[in-house]
């Protein structure tokens, strides 16, 4: 006799069965958590992801100390302003000498 029962065996096979599963899911929440880094969109998410991650393997994923940006915040570039459509084509120049 082996002196392993049959539940005993039993319990320890939905273990590696598991490992597929689990595979499968860091890679879907790595993909979120790039996604949302390239982006620099953080939200609910993102935040999720970054917590199953360390969950699973906290020595590859560990959380992130630095504040981010809230969800939403869209930046607004600076554009000149029309002050060069308001000047009429005929300028003229006058010089103090």
């Amino acid at each position: 006799m082996s002196g392993v029962t049959g539940r005993a065996r039993s319990s320890a096979t939905p273990c590696r069965q598991g490992e597929p599963i689990e595979s499968k899911a860091v890679v879907g929440y790595d993909l979120c958590l790039k996604a949302a880094t390239k982006e620099s969109w953080y939200n609910e998410w993102s935040t999720m992801c970054e917590v199953e991650l360390n969950q699973m393997k906290p020595a590859e994923y560990p959380l992130a100390a630095e504040m981010k940006p809230e969800p939403g915040y869209v930046s607004t570039p600076i554009t000149p302003g029309g002050s060069s459509r308001t000047c009429p084509i005929t300028c003229q120049v006058t010089s103090k000498d």
